[in-house]
């Protein structure tokens, strides 16, 4: 019989690299865009200005797909040591690290009443139930450049043909997104999708000029997730009939005051159970947002983090990713968020 020897000490300490050299690669990438910005700032033109900004351009393309393919990498050698792990303790002498595991082990069904752990170790978050997969996330869907992919193959990085209109910026007109998700038809990697759509990375509709467009990214992603955020016309910010999302400030403002009217909820992940609670609640698919008066961003699924620094987010800004850690996302310490979420 095949069998995989399983060093769980090994594996652990490959993670603990991989989050070290990612959690690196995104401090330089922040600190870098942050020059940028203020450089751009600054009374600089002509031709110099044009090179330096399209050499920037590519590299900041470059490297943010790094760092979303570190962040992936890292998840899924998380997600594969901690199976190994289970299987270890599962089967045997509930040990792991240096067992033999069978390939025929490992597809065996677990038992129901899972190994007693240790009185020290923490309870795990339990998995959602999401059912099903959607069945869009099977259908080819064309980019803006022309391609066609699955919707599961969304990365972020190139949107959804006509998700990249730049029509009325500053204070972009709402689009008619082809993915779309609603309460009572939730799933995780249809919010994934979701997200994926607009291709926040390399989206022209966000990217900063003299404003930057957290709140439009933020109130497109909510809009097709079926809560939309204020506009500047409901709240009495804009001209009559603007249909663009409010600033980050007022959108704050509206969370904190008058969102639980509208469904939305708050909550302290700065607190254990907090933070299990907003975790649970985006990996089963359900929508989420980090606000504070300066910035808004969109809290993604598939967290697995133990911290509110781990929290994964997407967002529009000084730094537009579509994957990146809270920590490493280039907002200091001068971003208090408070946290809300809506079914």
């Amino acid at each position: 019989m095949a069998t995989i020897q399983a060093d769980i000490d090994a594996l652990r300490a490959t993670l603990n690299a991989l989050r070290q050299g990612s959690s690196s690669i995104e401090n330089a990438f922040a600190q870098a865009t942050q020059a940028m910005t203020a450089l751009q700032s600054g009374p600089w033109a002509g031709n110099h200005r044009q090179q330096v900004e399209a050499a920037w351009e590519r590299i900041r393309s470059q490297y943010t797909t790094l760092c979303e393919t570190l962040g992936q990498l890292t998840r899924r050698t998380e997600q594969f040591t901690n199976a190994l792990e289970e299987a270890g303790s599962r089967f045997g002498d509930g040990s792991s690290a240096g067992r033999n595991i069978s390939g025929s082990e490992r597809m065996t069904p677990i038992p129901e009443t899972p190994a007693t752990p240790p009185e020290t170790a923490p309870e795990p978050t339990p998995a959602p139930a999401t059912g099903a997969l959607p069945p869009i996330l099977n259908e080819r869907i064309r980019l803006s450049n022309g391609s066609e992919i699955l919707v599961s193959q969304l990365d972020g990085r190139t949107p959804v043909a006509g998700m990249d209109s730049t029509y009325g910026k500053p204070g972009q007109l709402p689009l008619d997104a082809p993915i779309t998700s609603a309460p009572g038809n939730r799933h995780p990697e249809l919010y994934a999708a979701v997200i994926n759509q607009f291709g926040v990375a390399g989206n022209p509709r966000y990217a900063s000029d003299n404003y930057t467009y957290c709140n439009t990214f933020a109130g497109d992603v909510m809009r097709v997730m079926g809560v939309p955020l204020p506009t500047k016309t409901e709240l009495g910010t804009g001209v009559p009939g603007d249909r663009a999302t409010v600033n980050a400030a007022d959108l704050n403002r509206w969370l904190t005051t008058q969102a639980s009217a509208h469904g939305w909820r708050e909550v302290d992940p700065s607190t254990p159970e907090g933070l299990r609670l907003l975790k649970e609640h985006v990996n089963a698919g359900k929508p989420a947002l980090a606000s504070d008066p300066g910035h808004v961003a969109v809290i993604r699924p598939g967290q697995q983090g133990d911290s509110v620094a781990d929290l994964r987010i997407a967002q529009a800004g000084g730094m537009n990713i579509n994957d990146v850690r809270l920590g490493n996302a280039g907002l200091g310490s001068s971003f208090r968020p408070r946290y809300f979420i809506h079914e």
